[in-house]
């Protein structure tokens, strides 16, 4: 069972049980616990996560889709926090929170590498459509009660693996469940094999807040909000399918990715689609990959 510890610090400021694995862990990256989004990116790339999370490189660029996403999951961000005060924004009060975040002062030395014809007003313009979208559809109106929104938690999956840290879109809860939700900026229309397939995420979130549901006495129910990049967004909700075995599995799967970052298994892993995307291409070059 894991033992997590919700907490609202910032992720440099978590605190964690001085454990064996936690000081390795803070030894190799300076964190003293892995997260999802390392996890996911070892999988995809082990030398990008080298650069990344163990040289603490800097990029050479950043995706337009890693900002775009970024900012508009501020403005969901700051539509969901109205809700909790009683209060409900505009398309147009988010668009402001979108901009807001993009033009944030933390990215400035880094590029922004956009697609084909594609630049910040462009963008600016489909993310109103895609918040419209989003206000206009259930995914704003949530059943009950809000209860976290960006909830940090961090908790112990294994005795030998590092505390696993993970931030949490939204959670909420009526007579009935206990729902989990992440958002999610995409090309296309989710379906349900897709829903299932980036579920892990999603159960490793349930599990971490399993303290919450035992507390509410209530079962848990996994989703994506998913906003769609189109002409003409869709935003609509898919439920993450309950699966026995699945926890275990992702488990497994973790210690993997931790025996691959103990022992330095830090390989080049090119694809077009990777690569194309990768702020840390050129150091992979200079070393021998990509």
């Amino acid at each position: 069972m894991i033992q997590a510890t919700p907490t609202t610090t910032t992720t440099s400021r978590v605190n964690v049980p001085q454990r064996p694995a936690n000081e390795l862990a803070m030894s190799i990256t300076g964190r003293p616990y892995i997260s999802w989004s390392q996890v996911n990116c070892l999988r995809r790339c082990p030398r990008q996560f080298a650069a990344r999370y163990v040289e603490r490189a800097e990029p050479e660029f950043l995706p337009e889709a890693l900002k775009f996403g970024r900012a508009v999951h501020a403005a969901i961000e700051t539509f969901c926090r109205g809700l909790m005060e009683g209060i409900e924004l505009s398309a147009g009060e988010l668009q402001v929170a979108y901009q807001q975040d993009w033009d944030d002062a933390r990215d400035t030395d880094v590029p922004i590498k956009f697609n084909k014809g594609q630049d910040a007003a462009t963008l600016a313009d489909l993310a109103g459509r895609m918040l419209t979208a989003f206000v206009g559809s259930p995914l704003a109106r949530p059943s009950g009660r809000i209860l976290a929104i960006e909830e940090t938690v961090c908790g112990a999956v294994d005795d030998e693996l590092p505390d696993v840290l993970a931030r949490v879109d939204m959670v909420h809860a009526d007579r009935e469940c206990l729902y989990v939700v992440d958002y999610k900026t995409s090309r296309s229309r989710w379906n349900p094999a897709k829903a299932r397939e980036a579920g892990e995420q999603l159960i490793l979130y349930r599990d971490l807040l399993a303290g919450m549901a035992r507390s509410l006495d209530k079962p848990v129910r996994l989703g994506f909000g998913v906003l769609t990049k189109a002409k003409h967004p869709v935003a609509e909700y898919l439920a993450v399918p309950d699966e026995p075995g699945h926890a275990e599995r992702l488990v497994a799967t973790i210690r993997q990715v931790w025996a691959a970052i103990t022992a330095g298994n830090f390989y080049p892993n090119p694809s077009p689609m990777t690569c194309s995307t990768c702020g840390y291409k050129g150091q992979c070059q200079a070393v021998g990959g990509g």
